[in-house]
């Protein structure tokens, strides 16, 4: 394995009224949306600590193009490593944690169709220590029968699963037709 799971954490802020984030397609929201805040409820906050074998493996070409035909919104992803452009063009060179990152945004759209912001830090890249933070805004709230967030379980899943289809995509013989 290439990526372990440390740790993982919600934090949820009752009460938030607004969620400044871009779309996932990097535009600016315009029209009805433009200034528009978000419905009052709980913004979620889910950060991992992830362990990397080898923090400076990139993907390769092959493994890029598999990546992106298994998941191909996340060639459209507004992503700021190195400027602001289009995860599809930056996929290349980026650190698996940032992938893992990306993956995990796109699984939640997908599911939950949540606009979410996320980044990626190098706790010690020496050691292969990162980690991914991503959050949201959303309605659903704990209570006080069930303490814990309802979508808890469900993000440590969809992490789980973003990072098995990394793993698969790394363990792909190289294609050297890509």
């Amino acid at each position: 394995m290439f990526i372990q799971i440390i740790s993982c954490e919600l934090r949820v802020a009752e009460s938030a009224t607004r969620f400044d984030c871009r779309s996932l397609s990097g535009a600016e929201k315009t029209g009805a949306d433009a200034g528009k805040q978000s419905e009052p409820g709980s913004k979620l906050r889910f950060s991992v600590l992830l362990s990397v074998r080898e923090p400076d493996l990139r993907l390769n070409p092959s493994q890029v193009l598999q990546l992106l035909s298994l998941r191909p919104g996340l060639a459209e992803h507004a992503c700021r490593q190195q400027g602001l452009g289009r995860f599809g063009e930056k996929v290349h060179f980026a650190s698996l944690p940032h992938i893992v990152e990306h993956l995990l945004i796109d699984r939640l759209v997908e599911e939950y169709g949540f606009q979410v912001a996320g980044n990626t830090r190098w706790q010690n890249r020496a050691t292969g220590s990162a980690r991914v933070t991503v959050q949201t805004l959303t309605t659903e709230a704990p209570t006080s029968e069930h303490p814990r967030h309802p979508l808890q379980a469900r993000f440590d899943q969809l992490l789980q699963q973003a990072i098995r289809e990394l793993e698969e995509v790394l363990h792909q013989p190289i294609d050297a037709d890509a």
